[in-house]
């Protein structure tokens, strides 16, 4: 399933919507309580040279838009209803107001179909009835509405095929989300008619088919959003070229059935900031002129068959380092073999996210990812690395989750590690190493796993001082000794497993006060006494077997 990776890298043009005073000018916008937008308490008579209305729900009733209103005014020219917890559906009336600019509804729990009459608004410039439980099709003749600049219809339950064809004639149509409805049929070639086309978002639909090489004509174009669809086949060399596509600053295919290799002609739309590609079938070895998109802030390349798990595979990582405003990069789950090589870490120290897991590298983790001081998550898990974590791994103060495990690592793993004081999520299962007693001091950790090593000794009592923790897996290793009574101080911890290792004595009757562990596992230990259980009957799962 199609993932993006968090980002805050997009061309957003919220609405923005100034209440005015009655008396401040001629553009006056009239309020509406919940009871007072009532045909029974409100004198229409007083909306005359009005040109705004905003329906307010002070009282959290759900109302309707008084449909005597609606048929009254024929002067007004806004009609805002957004995050109102309105319900119900959109009356058909509002096509009688035919001096309409704009229409606010999003937000609310508005079902049913968009009205045709809409298509009568020939006016309007903003439709906006985003995040709302709106069914049906998309009414093709809102085509009529020569004027709209701003169509945004996403996350509803919108099915259908888009009706691009009919409505090719709006050419000042700038921005069009349709993203997270129901969809489906292709992108049709008249898109290209389509030509004041700023942003496009079409993801999470149901679209298949390939993208049409006409989307290359809309030079306008700065942001595509095609992410979790079924469409196929190879990205058209048209939208990726700064002659036809100048504007192109966010482009998001991912989670797609795209393949063949990777397109070089990428590197010629000079003006990319966000390149998304992730969780499709796209193979081959990644350009080494890649740097040449100077202006790169997020690249996701996960999820696909590029590399070919041999040495050379990361030779593009070099020309990255011309990215100097480059803050998040996924290498992860393809196919790349080799290294690390030296020059990532002179990639920019804005990187927040970095994320190489699921490949075939092998070798020393090298020294420089300290560079990365603002360094938020990094994951390096499921590979081949060997040797011992740089001890400049030591020097990310804002590191929040990282993942080493199943790898071939040793030495004292976290000893390096715990100055990251800001760790909340540390991984390092299935390597090889020791634990030391200053663990503790990584006091912000919630999931915390080292099971399948080698750790020995006694289990840190400094572990207590890891007060948040929510999740301890030490399981299969050859930690000996008592469990600490000192445990007990954690306050949210709800799975602990201590299986596999050689612990003994009695559990401390003091875990007794954990009152969210819901799992403690202890099976399977063998240092020659007995670990016997007196938590039995909390309703809580417990395992002791073959102590």
């Amino acid at each position: 399933m199609y993932a993006s990776i968090p980002v805050n890298l997009s061309i957003d043009y919220p609405w923005k919507t100034k209440k005015q005073s009655s008396s401040a000018n001629s553009q006056q916008t009239i309020f509406f309580s919940p009871i007072r937008a009532t045909s029974g308490d409100f004198k229409y008579s007083n909306c005359v040279g009005y040109t705004q209305l905003i329906f307010y729900n002070s009282s959290n009733i759900i109302v309707p838009i008084p449909q005597k209103l609606l048929s009254f005014n024929h002067q007004v020219m806004a009609l805002t209803l957004r995050e109102k917890h309105l319900s119900g559906t959109i009356s058909p009336h509002v096509g009688n107001l035919s001096f309409m600019r704009f229409i606010q509804l999003m937000d609310n729990q508005f079902h049913g179909e968009i009205p045709q009459e809409f298509g009568r608004l020939f006016r309007l410039r903003a439709l906006n009835l985003s995040i709302n439980a709106l069914v049906g099709e998309i009414p093709a003749n809102l085509s009529y509405c020569s004027e709209m600049v701003t169509g945004g219809l996403k996350r509803n339950k919108l099915e259908g095929k888009i009706p691009i064809d009919q409505l090719s004639n709006l050419k000042k149509l700038g921005r069009l989300t349709l993203f997270s409805n129901n969809l489906t049929g292709e992108i049709p070639s008249s898109i290209r008619n389509l030509s004041s086309l700023i942003k496009l978002t079409l993801d999470f639909n149901n679209l298949e088919g390939n993208l049409p090489t006409e989307m290359g004509l809309l030079e306008k174009l700065a942001m595509l959003t095609v992410a979790a669809n079924k469409l196929s086949g190879k990205i058209p060399a048209s939208i990726l070229n700064s002659l036809t596509l100048p504007n192109l600053q966010l482009l998001y295919v991912g989670g797609n059935n795209f393949s063949g290799n990777f397109p070089t002609s990428i590197t010629n739309a000079s003006g990319l900031e966000v390149l998304d590609l992730p969780d499709n079938q796209f193979a081959g070895q990644i350009p080494t002129n890649l740097g040449d998109l100077t202006n790169l802030q997020y690249l996701n390349l996960a999820g696909n068959l590029f590399g070919s798990n041999l040495t050379g595979d990361l030779d593009f990582i070099a020309s990255l380092t011309n990215c100097s405003n480059l803050r998040i990069l996924s290498l992860s789950y393809n196919k790349f073999g080799g290294n690390i090589p030296r020059a990532m870490a002179n990639l920019s120290n804005q990187l927040t996210k970095l994320f190489v897991g699921g490949n075939q590298l092998s070798g020393t983790i090298p020294q420089g990812f300290g560079n990365f001081v603002n360094l938020i998550q990094l994951g390096l898990e499921l590979n081949s690395f060997s040797g011992i974590i740089p001890r400049d791994f030591g020097k990310l103060p804002n590191l929040q989750g990282l993942r080493l495990d199943h790898n071939d690592l040793s030495g004292q793993i976290v000893s390096t590690l715990c100055n990251n004081t800001n760790l909340y999520y540390l991984d390092l299962s299935f390597n090889h190493g020791s634990l030391p007693p200053e663990v503790g001091k990584l006091i912000h950790l919630v999931d915390f796993n080292v099971s399948h090593n080698q750790f020995a000794g006694d289990i840190p009592i400094s572990l207590a001082d890891c007060s948040n923790l929510e999740n301890l897996f030490m399981q299969t290793n050859f930690f000996q000794g008592t469990i600490p009574p000192n445990l007990a101080s954690w306050k949210s911890i709800q799975q602990l497993d201590l299986s596999s290792n050689n612990l003994t004595g009695p559990i401390p009757k003091e875990l007794e006060k954990l009152q969210y562990l819901r799992y403690l596992n202890l099976s399977y230990n063998y240092g020659g006494t007995t670990l016997t259980s007196t938590m039995e009957g909390t309703g809580r799962l417990i395992s002791c077997h073959k102590n």
